[in-house]
């Protein structure tokens, strides 16, 4: 999380803009199947998107999560936007999937 700045008067400049894909798949052991899988995450802003999915597949769980930042400059006024963003991106990183030990 960049840090905050109440007070912000100069404009964001966002020179660089890239999209990141990290996807992960996890083997799951027979003894254990998924009590809690969440839903999609999509998260839309001005600065970008955040896409995060789980699936349960053949005894796996995928992770997918894909930011996209983009390249602009925005008004200093946004600034509290852009904090929010990088809040719900840190809030979606932190969701869980509850697997359960089969009785």
């Amino acid at each position: 999380m960049p840090p905050k700045n109440e007070a912000r008067k100069s404009d964001i400049v966002r020179r660089t803009p890239y999209v990141d894909i990290d996807t992960i798949l996890y083997k799951l052991p027979e003894a254990l199947h998924p009590e809690y899988v969440p839903e999609t995450i999509d998260i839309h802003s001005p600065f970008g998107t955040y896409e995060a999915s789980f699936q349960i597949e053949q005894g796996a769980l995928l992770y997918t999560r894909k930011i996209t930042i983009h390249k602009g400059i925005f008004p200093a006024s946004q600034y509290e936007e852009l904090m929010n963003f990088y809040q719900e991106i840190n809030k979606a990183d932190h969701t869980k999937v509850v697997l359960r030990k089969s009785s």
